[in-house]
Parts: C-alpha cells; structure tokens; sequence
C-alpha cells in the first residue's frame, strides 16, 4: 500500500511540474485598455466620423460607433464609453460620407509600446483623394492614461 500512495504521490508530481512547466511556453499578447478617443474638427461644418475597435485575439468587434464631431466653438468629440477590459485591439476610422476614404488603421498594442493604458487623438482635415480635397480621418496622438 505504501509502494502504491508513492507512485501516485510522484505521478501527481509529475503531472503537476510538466503542466506547470507548459504555462511558461505559452505565450499571450500584451494587452492595452483604451481609455478614451478625442477626434478633433478642423473642417468647417459637423461630420460623422465611424470609430471601429476590433480585439485581434478575441476575433470579434470591441467597439463600434457613429460619432458626430462639431465644428467650432468646440470642434472636438471624445468616445468614452470604450471596453473597461484590455484587449489586442485594432483601431479603424474613416468618414462613412466619402466613398473612397480609405480607413485609418493602427495595432494600439504596438503604438502604446509600454503603457497598459492609453488615449487615442485623431483630427478630421481635407485630404486629397481621387483628385479632390475631400474630408478625411488622420491619426494622431498616443497618449498615457
């Protein structure tokens, strides 16, 4: 009986260290929670502005919004309702209103470097796209919470 407890005893051991072992291999993205995104007007009338977080690893949509940006005498929108969690987030943003605005497109993982908690700005100008000036989204700033 006593052989018998020492080996499942061991085995138990065995199991244990291996497994734990395996969590060392395992390798995980580093996270970033996105506290907020301001979008600044520099147009001279109100635009829509589509902000779109997508968490890589989750494979699914974060966050998804239509945001109405104003012109002046305050030209700046700030989305505050983003996901409380981190994630590997994508950021995407275009103005729906233009046909061929091509999105903007950032990995906030990689733009927060080695901040776990970061601010997003983004400006709304002109920009030239199929021969005319034509609203556009333009990525800015990366900042810490």
């Amino acid at each position: 009986m006593k052989r018998r407890s020492a080996l499942q005893l061991g085995g138990t051991t065995l199991v244990s260290v291996l497994s734990g072992c395996s969590v060392f291999r395992t390798t995980t993205s580093p996270v970033v929670t996105v506290s907020t995104i301001t979008i600044r007007n520099r147009l001279d009338r109100e635009i829509e502005v589509s902000v779109l977080l997508i968490d890589k690893d989750a494979g699914e949509v974060a966050y998804w919004q239509l945001v109405p940006v104003p012109v002046d005498p305050n030209p700046f929108a700030t989305v505050e309702d983003l996901p409380e969690t981190g994630g590997t987030y994508e950021l995407y943003a275009h103005i729906p209103a233009v046909d061929n605005d091509p999105p903007v497109e950032a990995n906030l993982v990689e733009a927060a470097g080695d901040h776990s908690c970061i601010t997003v700005g983004m400006d709304v100008t002109t920009a030239r796209i199929d021969g005319g000036d034509l609203p556009a989204v333009a990525y800015g700033t990366i900042g810490e919470c």
